[in-house]
């Protein structure tokens, strides 16, 4: 992962073989990852505020991350550890696989006809491997879809004090049905804020969100459960 982000960072040829949103895709999921299981190690963001300080670049995060992950060979180094036994991670892949979303996003269909399993199937998942914030946003969408506005908007808000999130490849999306959420409720204020953030995130790739994984705002077009599409 942190070889083939570096290869992109630097513009590697070969690259140029791969359409855009092949290349956008690889760099948004990757950073979300390597920020994931190496924290502090990898000392990038994704997604900058106009005006904001924007911290070390692509290539000097990936660069430092490889002299603390691998020896000299290029073997992983010993330092990396990795605190969830094996069993428990394929407990978490089981209940995300279970929580039907895949299914869903892949060939349509309405939110409410999987609404009680997959919640359930998230808050699990959660219970699992709560570092990994998918599935804290999954059921903020699900919410999102079927009208549990203060639900919804009480996840989104505990996604968003949560630094990972920077490293998202949907923030932008998240932002925007946040306000949606908040306008929903009665807080115009808040629904201008949020908005106002969806719509000033960049990134220095200029890598389009709606390249990166579950932008199902651009990405799918199904009913929800009122009958309208997401976009």
């Amino acid at each position: 992962m942190a070889r083939s982000l570096k290869e992109y960072a630097l513009k590697d040829p070969k690259w140029d073989e791969y359409p855009r949103r092949e290349m956008d895709a690889v760099y948004l999921i990757t950073c979300y990852y390597l920020k994931l299981y190496y924290g502090k190690r990898f000392n990038y963001t994704i997604w900058k505020k106009p005006g904001a300080e924007t911290g070390p670049s692509l290539l000097q995060a990936v660069e430092e991350l490889e002299a603390y992950a691998f020896t000299e060979n290029g073997a992983p180094s010993e330092l990396i550890e990795f605190h969830y036994t094996r069993e428990t991670m394929r407990q978490y892949c089981t209940e995300m696989y279970y929580s039907l979303l895949t299914e869903l996003l892949e060939y349509g269909g309405h939110i409410a006809e999987i609404q009680t399993p997959a919640l359930a199937a998230l808050q699990n998942a959660r219970a699992l491997f709560p570092e990994d914030i998918w599935s804290l946003y999954w059921m903020a969408f699900i919410q999102s879809e079927t009208g549990a506005y203060r639900e919804w908007l009480a996840n989104f808000q505990e996604l968003f004090a949560n630094d990972l999130l920077w490293r998202m490849s949907i923030l932008p999306l998240a932002y925007k049905k946040a306000g949606i959420c908040a306008a929903e409720l009665g807080d115009r204020g808040l629904a201008e804020e949020y908005t106002a953030l969806s719509e000033s995130l960049y990134n220095e790739q200029d890598a389009n969100p709606a390249h990166g994984p579950f932008s199902v705002e651009t990405e799918h077009q199904f009913d929800n459960a009122a009958g309208q599409s997401f976009s």
